[in-house]
């Protein structure tokens, strides 16, 4: 899967968030009122770059219609089980120690630093669950 750019990233986050906190996606409009795109042409067109990158994928003439892959919400810890979210994390802290046992003289913090935050996000919502069926 080939890497975001900045703007792409911060489209994405931006997806990520507005499912997260409404649970459906943003519209075009609110993507490039967000991003500051004044037309959905515009959006259109760093969806599409971001759909072929395989992040998400988008039902064209369909309100709302971004999914997000399978990839990107093990990334952000979106809709997975406890035991989907435990092995997410689990391969997260993996990376991380791969990294530190080659030796790398320098981190790739990108990737630790997501890993990290996927982890947390894992954990915070397997603990929302344990909760939630102790309650």
């Amino acid at each position: 899967m080939k890497e975001l750019t900045a703007r792409q990233h911060e489209m994405l986050d931006f997806i990520v968030h507005t499912v997260k906190e409404y649970g459906y996606p943003p519209s075009l409009r609110e993507i490039g009122d967000q991003m500051g795109i004044r037309s959905t042409n515009g959006v259109h067109d760093h969806l599409g770059r971001i759909e072929r990158k395989g992040f998400i994928s988008v039902v064209w003439r369909t309100a709302r219609g971004i999914t997000l892959s399978s990839k990107t919400k093990r990334q952000y810890g979106l809709s997975l089980s406890p035991e989907a979210q435990i092995t997410s994390v689990a391969q997260s802290i993996q990376e991380i120690l791969k990294i530190i046992e080659d030796g790398a003289d320098a981190l790739d913090l990108s990737m630790s630093i997501g890993a990290a935050q996927g982890a947390e996000t894992a954990l915070i919502a397997i603990r929302n669950a344990i909760q939630e069926d102790l309650l």
